[in-house]
């Protein structure tokens, strides 16, 4: 892990408290979790605990997958290998400890709550039978205190039903 503070893009100062792990880096005009290669991964850490009760985070994203256009609004998240098949995906924690790890960038066991946006299926069952792109939310903590099975895609700690936002 690194600290961001010696970087030269100064447009985003929001980033000067954080820490940075595995593939992530930083230049002039962009903030790259990982490059276009497998078995990558990359996360970015506030190093500021969230002290409020009520708070809300905002995040609008693209997700290219075959080069298909699935959401577009306003900051762009590509995630996608040169070959054109999907990477694993990308997750938003909200965890008692940063970290790194295989799942999605986080450590596989953790204390909180991940937002997953998963563009790769690892295992199919009668209500996955083909390659999809899905959104869904995962929680652990002390009392469950269990490691994501990634080989079945987090469904051990899944909560709720996954929304499945197409076909890559």
């Amino acid at each position: 892990m690194s600290s961001i503070a010696d970087t030269r893009l100064n447009k985003y100062n929001v980033f000067l408290n954080a820490l940075l792990t595995g593939d992530t880096f930083i230049t002039r005009n962009r903030i790259r979790l990982t490059r276009h290669a497998r078995s990558l991964n990359g996360s970015i850490w506030s190093n500021n605990r969230v002290k409020t009760r009520d708070w809300e985070v905002q995040l609008s994203f693209l997700v290219k997958i075959k080069q298909v256009i699935l959401q577009s609004i306003e900051a762009h998240f590509r995630i996608t290998v040169p070959t054109g098949e999907a990477a694993d995906g990308m997750a938003i924690w909200y965890t008692r400890n940063s970290g790194t790890g295989t799942a999605w960038g986080a450590p596989s066991k953790f204390s909180g709550i991940g937002i997953i946006l998963d563009t790769y299926v690892n295992q199919f069952d009668e209500n996955t039978t083909q390659q999809s792109t899905r959104l869904f939310m995962i929680l652990n903590s002390d009392m469950v205190n269990k490691q994501i099975d990634s080989s079945v895609d987090g469904r051990n700690l899944m909560i709720g039903e996954q929304c499945d936002l197409g076909n890559s």
